[in-house]
């Protein structure tokens, strides 16, 4: 799946997980992406945010620090336009429910089948984009 036609819009990955990282930007970029932030402390969130056009965010929900569930809250408090996809090895059904009940957009199981993550960013930049056209 190509997603070229979005390669400037800025996609935040935030996991503990290093490889995790690596895998999901090295994904992005070889179907077109371009503008790919990866932190690795759920800290940073916010403030990258602030300073960076975002059009979607993927988030693991266990991390370090700060969890997944709490940021996901915040950044819909602070920028409720950005879709969120969780990404997650809890298969619990509860939590699921409970994200999408937050806002998220997706919630996606880890291990991840690259199509599956690759149709919902693009499906989160369309909308994105889409809030882009409306606002403007």
């Amino acid at each position: 799946m190509r997603l070229s036609e979005f390669g400037d819009a800025g996609v935040l990955i935030v996991d503990d997980e290093k490889e995790t990282l690596r895998s999901f930007s090295l994904l992005l970029k070889t179907a077109g992406l371009k503008n790919i932030i990866t932190l690795e402390d759920p800290r940073e969130a916010l403030p990258v945010i602030r300073k960076n056009m975002i059009a979607t965010v993927i988030l693991d929900l266990r991390m370090p620090y700060l969890p997944g569930a709490e940021l996901l809250r915040m950044i819909k408090g602070e920028a409720p336009q950005i879709p969120l996809i969780i990404v997650t090895a809890s298969s619990e059904l509860e939590t699921a429910v409970e994200c999408m009940k937050e806002g998220a957009f997706d919630y996606i199981v880890k291990p991840v089948e690259k199509e599956r993550l690759l149709t919902s960013v693009k499906k989160a930049l369309e909308l994105s984009s889409l809030r882009d056209e409306i606002s403007s």
